[in-house]
């Protein structure tokens, strides 16, 4: 489990059901499921239709609920499986230097490793020429592979530079991406990925702190670079009032508007699980 920050806390449960879905044409549709240490979250997407038709998050504090929720929800054949992986142990690497020899040293440079009870994965940006190097624990792989025949493994990082870089029509973009506990920020320019890290946070003052030195790495103003705020986390309004302070541009994030959202969509915030609605862009 991740060290939990305070300043933001698990979401509760909900479920979003479209009228247009349908559990007996489960295997037209495509299935997104976001894995934390503290929460699962899911989609089902109908590719056809370009088409969300489901959304559903539950919080879990143990495998056996993982289990149960796996067995109850998911248990159904699917056109396309999605396992996002979300946490903050991510290592980013240009295309073009990459060893998958050397997979192990890469990410060892920056995260710790335990290769007896993890495995080390990597997702290809090609548009941006990145690969991204994250882990996951056996166990999770074990219990993902008893319940999906076949599946993607991804890193949930992935499908947000995805969305994020091809979210409008803006030239340059900064993003802040806030979990319980860390965060990932996240660069655009020329709709290519220039920048992104991940950051431990327990207060509001280390998020803050960790933004405004990205800026500074980047050589890019508070007094105008605009920022884009995505926040699975219940005390969102309070971190937008805190960098509305240091920035004069702070704006809510929105969803990808590639896809067909049903207007019962609407009663969940634009700013609230954009790796799930981002997952369609990653081919």
């Amino acid at each position: 489990m991740l060290a939990k920050g305070y300043f933001c806390s698990p979401l509760p449960n909900f479920e979003i059901i479209t009228p247009g879905f349908d559990s007996n044409l489960s295997h037209l549709y495509d299935l997104t499921v976001s894995v934390s240490d503290n929460e699962i979250a899911y989609t089902l997407y109908n590719r056809k239709e370009s088409e969300f038709l489901m959304l559903k998050s539950q919080s879990i504090f143990t495998h056996e609920d993982f289990k149960q929720l796996v067995n109850y929800d998911l248990n159904g054949t699917y056109n396309d499986v999605r396992i996002l992986v979300v946490n903050p142990n991510t290592t980013f690497f240009p295309s073009v230097l990459f060893d998958k020899s050397l997979i192990r040293e890469s990410f060892g440079f920056n995260h710790p490793y335990n290769n007896v009870e993890e495995q080390l994965h990597f997702d290809s940006l090609k548009k941006h020429g990145a690969e991204n190097i994250f882990k996951i624990s056996n166990l999770l792989r074990e219990l993902m592979g008893s319940y999906f025949p076949k599946y993607r493994l991804m890193h949930y990082s992935s499908p947000l530079i995805e969305g994020f870089a091809q979210a409008n029509e803006e030239n340059e973009k900064f993003g802040v991406f806030v979990h319980e506990g860390f965060m990932h920020i996240i660069y655009i320019h020329g709709h290519r990925l220039q920048f992104v890290n991940s950051f431990e946070f327990e207060t509001h003052e280390d998020l803050l702190y960790y933004v405004l030195a990205c800026c500074e790495q980047l050589g890019l103003s508070p007094k105008s670079q605009p920022i884009s705020l995505f926040g699975d986390c219940a005390r969102f309004g309070e971190l937008m009032e805190l960098l509305r302070k240091y920035f004069i541009h702070v704006e809510t994030g929105q969803r990808p508007d590639t896809f067909n959202l049903a207007p019962v969509f609407d009663e969940l915030p634009p700013h609230l699980y954009f790796h799930l609605f981002s997952a369609p862009l990653c081919e």
